[in-house]
């Protein structure tokens, strides 16, 4: 297959929306992407993070595109909830560009209450930044970037409100109380 030319595959992928379980999860979506497209572009979509520091280096405009997106959103967030301009200094990362209009929408997502709610709309603002640079971008190399994007998106909202994330918390929080519990033992402490 020619890079760039993936009509069948985009094609062939079920659509996403956030909010829902998608239909085809992360396993299955590499494994499909390496049946269609071969090992390397496999590789290329395995190593695709929503996070822009997780040592991802895209080499799409999409993938450039997002990582500039979020870094610029998660230093917002870091001077939002630091105490003093000093103390978020040492949590920003550099900005490759700047969205001056997404100020705006995320001082109005983080002045939501709940935190759930705050979350899920900060997840809004990822999903109509993944919405916009898929403009001009349907069966190339940056469709699967911001499909695999969307997919991690969606599964990381569908996960948190599923009984399996309760039940993986509590797992976590009784390993922790039982660590805690041994470390005290060990030091002899009441």
């Amino acid at each position: 297959m020619a890079l760039g030319q993936y009509y069948y595959l985009v094609s062939s992928l079920p659509g996403l929306s956030l909010g829902t379980v998608p239909d085809l999860r992360t396993p299955a979506f590499l494994e499909h992407c390496r049946t269609l497209g071969g090992d390397d572009l496999h590789s290329r979509l395995a190593s695709v993070s929503l996070l822009p520091d997780s040592g991802w280096m895209p080499t799409s405009a999409a993938g450039r595109g997002w990582c500039a997106w979020e870094t610029y959103v998660r230093n917002l967030l870091v001077h939002r909830r630091a105490s003093t301009p000093s103390q978020a200094e040492h949590w920003l990362h550099d900005e490759a560009d700047v969205f001056p209009g997404v100020m705006r929408l995320v001082e109005d997502a983080l002045n939501v209450g709940d935190p759930l709610a705050r979350e899920a709309a900060l997840d809004r603002l990822r999903w109509q930044c993944l919405n916009d640079l898929a403009t001009g971008h349907d069966f190339d190399f940056d469709a699967l970037v911001i499909y695999r994007l969307r997919l991690l998106l969606a599964e990381k909202t569908a996960d948190a409100d599923t009984d399996a994330s309760a039940a993986r918390l509590e797992e976590r929080v009784i390993a922790a109380v039982e660590a805690a519990t041994s470390q005290r033992q060990t030091d002899n402490c009441p």
